[in-house]
């Protein structure tokens, strides 16, 4: 089965909203979509914080959208003031606020605030001046601001390859654990390519059944796996990002080793974690699709729903997802593609021909934003109760819900724009 992201916030739980056939502040029904759309958005209504715009969907009380906007995964509202900008990605949401100003990024934790809140944030955890680094106390905060008189500050670009800069190594681990690289790299893939490496017994806790098999599996540790060597420390760290952030700070004594040697922990992450997070990625892809998938309808789970419930047409949608399954083939019949291994090393993965993959890329871009949208109109925008779509794969035995392949496919989307860039060094 495909790797699944936790994000519950998508499509489920009382942040969905209502369906659109009525308005609960005048009581008011409708048949069509059209209508509800424009009672909802007429200059003089009275309604239009019961509606949600981008997602056409109808909201019981005022602070029911709210909650919509705050958990819903394709809402990222600025939150300063008045602003009302709504972008539709973590990534457009903080390049809102570093090109307006309204909020302040800590280079040291990759965390935003408003300006007062920043001040105050600094402060509380002695913050460099130069690159952001939590120093703690403010003697220490001296010390390493001398350090940068004598050595600047080096600048570390994402092994993520999404092009952005960071003034810390810890900082940059905080933007790939986030999950908000383009390379959609998460923390679970930052564990796992760290425990894959010789030396990790000497730096996790030494619970190796609670700590590292989670760790290889992509599951969460009962306990924080992370733990310091350093002389008289035995500090232990949920993610390697704060690790990572407490060696820089050098409190302890114990730092990575930044010498270039190619068996460090810094090189091994720097090789593998891109490369085998991508090839994993085109490896569960391709083997779910490789004998084709179909593409079925499913009641509502709840048994009083099923009676009246209007079913999404699977054989129109089949279409759709099939479409996808094979431009998905011809962009990795373009790809070479293959895992690391104890007796090779690194993987490969490589484009053939850059402008063959690119076409069929743009070819997938657009056969994904048709089923999307064809999944909005069969299953989204109906009325409810409402039945659902199941992907099944023939290869693999297992089925998942549509919009949980459809995420997917949006994920592999921009891996693959990414390899496009990375390829051609842009």
């Amino acid at each position: 089965m495909l790797n699944q992201v936790d994000n519950e916030k998508a499509t489920s739980g009382p942040y969905k909203g209502e369906h659109w056939n009525r308005c609960y502040n005048c009581n008011v029904y409708f048949t069509t979509l059209l209508a509800a759309r424009e009672h909802f958005t007429a200059p003089t209504t009275r309604c239009s914080e019961h509606w949600c715009r981008r997602c056409e969907r109808v909201f019981k009380t005022p602070r029911a959208r709210e909650e919509h906007f705050t958990h819903n995964w394709v809402h990222w509202r600025c939150g300063v003031g008045d602003c009302g900008y709504d972008g539709w990605t973590v990534g457009a949401q903080e390049r809102h606020w570093r090109k307006s100003g309204h909020k302040i990024e800590c280079l040291g934790c990759q965390s935003w605030f408003e300006e007062s809140w920043f001040a105050e944030h600094s402060a509380a955890v002695a913050a460099c001046l130069v690159c952001g680094v939590h120093c703690d106390t403010d003697d220490a905060k001296v010390e390493h601001e001398k350090e940068h008189e004598i050595n600047p500050p080096t600048v570390h670009t994402c092994i993520g390859h999404c092009g952005r800069e960071f003034p810390t190594l810890g900082g940059m681990y905080v933007h790939l654990e986030s999950g908000a690289c383009d390379s959609t790299i998460t923390s679970q893939d930052v564990s796992r390519t760290f425990a894959l490496h010789a030396a990790a017994d000497m730096l996790l806790v030494a619970d190796r059944k609670a700590v590292l098999q989670p760790l290889l599996t992509g599951g969460e540790p009962l306990i924080a796996p992370f733990k310091c060597p350093g002389a008289q420390c035995g500090e232990v760290f949920k993610c390697f990002s704060g690790f990572l952030q407490h060696a820089e700070t050098a409190r302890c004594g114990f730092s990575f080793s930044r010498s270039g040697d190619s068996n460090s922990m810094l090189a091994h992450m720097t090789t593998h974690l891109f490369l085998d997070t991508v090839i994993a990625r085109i490896d569960r892809m391709e083997g779910a699709i490789r004998s084709g998938i179909q593409v079925l309808a499913i009641p509502p789970e709840h048994p009083r729903e099923r009676k009246g419930a209007a079913m999404p047409n699977a054989d129109r949608m089949r279409g759709f997802f099939t479409l996808v399954t094979k431009n998905i083939q011809a962009c990795l019949r373009e790809v070479l593609c293959l895992p690391s291994s104890t007796d090779e090393g690194r993987g490969v993965l490589k484009v053939k021909i850059p402008r063959a993959f690119a076409r069929e890329l743009g070819e997938l871009e657009r056969a994904y934003e048709r089923a999307m949208k064809g999944y909005a109109e069969a299953v989204v925008e109906v009325r409810q109760p409402h039945g659902d779509l199941i992907v099944y794969f023939q290869a693999t035995k297992a089925s998942m819900p549509a919009w949980d392949f459809l995420r997917d496919v949006g994920q592999l989307v921009r891996v693959f724009r990414v390899m496009v860039d990375w390829q051609q060094g842009l």
